[in-house]
């Protein structure tokens, strides 16, 4: 292999271990986020029941 196709190939894995991390990043977000929202609702739910 030439350096210019060894380079080409380190970018690449560079720029999807990159996108796979951030995809893992939001995910991760948007899963603390419902839970937190799911959380609020019950108590909230709660609160409205007992009082």
């Amino acid at each position: 292999m030439s350096m210019v196709e060894v380079i080409v190939v380190v970018v690449v894995v560079v720029v999807v271990v990159v996108v796979i991390e951030v995809v893992v990043v939001v995910v991760v977000v948007v899963v603390v986020v419902v839970a937190a929202a799911a959380v609020v609702v019950v108590v909230v739910v709660v609160v409205v029941v007992v009082v």
